[in-house]
């Protein structure tokens, strides 16, 4: 129905919204998917800017085992128990790969990378995208 003011909210959607709301049932694991995509996800304003030109697999494979990667400043990697959230988004971690991203989440560097295929692909996901950079420590 029509509202004589445009501005008041209806108390019937209001009601039909919370009698909704009030039938929702949340799990803990709902909850921290929640939480963990809300809580990283860059604001509206923020890009990233992929590098311009971007090192092959092999270089950044080669550049990570010695000089390490570090988080872009404005990406955000967050974490709970065995699940990882960067920048809103769920990551499906590679087999082996989390001691490496706990510290990354942590400390938002990692000296060195072990050549692991799977999780210098995930890097390298990431690098391309911007969320990261080689070398521990910027330059």
């Amino acid at each position: 129905a029509l509202q004589a003011d445009p501005a008041q909210l209806p108390a019937a959607m209001i009601d039909r919204v919370e009698a909704v709301l009030n039938t929702i049932k949340w799990s803990r694991k709902d909850v921290e998917a929640f939480l963990g995509g809300y809580l990283s996800e860059p604001k509206p304003h923020v890009f990233f800017d992929p590098p311009d030109d971007p090192l092959t697999p092999k270089r950044f494979a080669q550049q990570v085992s010695k000089h390490g990667v570090r988080l872009d400043g404005r990406t955000l990697l967050l974490r709970s128990g065995r699940q990882f959230w960067i920048n809103g988004e769920p990551v499906e971690l590679p087999p082996g790969s989390t001691d490496t991203l706990r510290e990354l989440a942590s400390a938002r560097s990692v000296a060195r990378i072990a050549d692991h295929e799977d999780t210098l692909d995930l890097l390298y996901d990431w690098y391309c995208d911007g969320f990261l950079h080689t070398g521990a420590v910027i330059d």
